[in-house]
């Protein structure tokens, strides 16, 4: 059973408790501020379904074949509302227009971030963007797989290692399964996001009523995170810059602890697209980037393949050696190292609070951001003066 699975290596993806036929696992387990599963074994009937299906315990073999395209939509309004450059959103477009359903993570109204079955495309809509946080997919593997078995075409869309989950709870091959995943540096809490954004309500006195976490209002070289609020305040700063983004989420702090050596990276994931952002655009691809945001799109299977080609007519391609994406994407295919700083943030929260702890580490890191406003600046006006014809910080 899933109970020989240490908090270190569990993903968290949930196929145990999709795939427990009396529901006698709950994820209230606590370790750090992430939930783990927890297994009622008054119910349990000791069938080991968990187990077979467990993301930590399976084997992981890459079979990708690995053909690569930098790609954006031709809908400039879409692609520039999208975090790159605009892929998910026309795949979707092809599977509702089959009479499909897609599945993806959505923000719900307090922010928490959860997958969702829907084939309405204003459902749709809500699962384009980055969350950068942990998507409780509750039973949605159970209700992909009846989509499935009735007939009808699915999108699956998530993290690696819950693309590999919905994979091994099925259990076997479905031709009407699309699985695209994207690529990770890493998972951060819903606690942790609840957290940032309380702060934020409380400085600007305001209830927040959007969240973009890679805002292209600068440009897609300079993506920001932007929070609205109802008092009609905007706060906006580049990902490299902003708190969450680059103190907690980039230098590795609040990660979940299986992040660190993930199971799923390196093409192990078993999904037909990987799609992420075609970072090093400007000097790989110096012609097609024009700072609105471009996809990098990595076609694992020949299924991928097929599906890839049929929402050609929507977007420019252009094919790419698979090397030029992983030089400027290691998260293919290396796990990030932890912070030295991480154990004691969480000896600050469990003493002071969650709040309180980020508010100190706030302080503590302003020094370090005005570095990187002064990098910021630097490297725009490198830019100016290299690239006089463009705009692209």
């Amino acid at each position: 059973m899933i109970d020989k699975v240490k908090f270190e290596t569990c993903t968290l993806c949930k196929a145990c408790s999709n795939a427990c036929p009396v529901d006698a696992i709950s994820f209230k387990n606590e370790y750090l501020d992430f939930e783990y599963p927890l297994i009622n074994y008054d119910k349990c009937i000791m069938c080991n379904k968990c187990e077979n299906v467990c993301t930590a315990l399976s084997m992981h073999e890459s079979k990708s074949i690995k053909v690569a395209y930098a790609a954006k939509n031709k809908d400039e309004t879409v692609r520039l509302n999208s975090t790159s450059g605009g892929m998910f959103i026309e795949l979707a477009k092809y599977v509702l227009k089959s009479n499909g359903y897609v599945c993806g993570a959505i923000f719900d109204d307090d922010f928490s971030v959860k997958h969702i079955v829907s084939n309405s495309f204003a459902e749709v809509e809500k699962m384009s963007g980055s969350k950068y946080s942990q998507s409780d997919v509750g039973t949605v593997y159970r209700e992909i797989k009846d989509l499935l078995n009735s007939g009808k075409l699915v999108l699956f869309t998530g993290s690696p290692c819950q693309t590999e989950g919905l994979i091994l709870f099925l259990g076997k091959e479905y031709e009407n399964l699309i699985s695209v995943d994207f690529i990770c540096h890493g998972i951060t809490s819903r606690k942790l996001l609840k957290a940032y954004v309380s702060l934020k309500s409380k400085h600007f006195k305001s209830n927040i009523t959007d969240i973009h976490f890679r805002s292209k209002d600068l440009g897609w070289h300079n993506s920001s995170v932007k929070f609205e609020f109802e008092n009609g305040k905007t706060y906006r700063e580049p990902i490299t810059i902003d708190y969450y983004y680059s103190e907690l989420f980039l230098s590795n702090i609040l990660l979940k602890e299986c992040c660190y050596k993930c199971p799923s990276r390196n093409f192990k994931s078993k999904s037909d697209i990987t799609l992420g952002d075609f970072w090093g655009a400007e000097v790989e691809l110096p012609n097609y980037d024009d700072n609105k945001g471009i996809s990098a799109v990595i076609i694992n299977t020949p299924k991928g393949q097929k599906i890839f080609s049929e929402i050609e007519n929507s977007i420019q391609k252009e094919r790419v050696n698979i090397d030029t994406i992983v030089n400027y994407n290691k998260s293919i295919l290396y796990s990030p190292n932890p912070s030295s700083k991480r154990k004691e943030f969480y000896l600050s929260s469990n003493t002071i609070g969650y709040e309180e702890t980020l508010k100190k580490y706030y302080k503590k890191t302003m020094k370090n951001r005005l570095k990187k406003k002064i990098m910021f600046f630097l490297r725009k006006v490198k830019n100016l003066l290299l690239y006089k014809e463009k705009t692209l910080y």
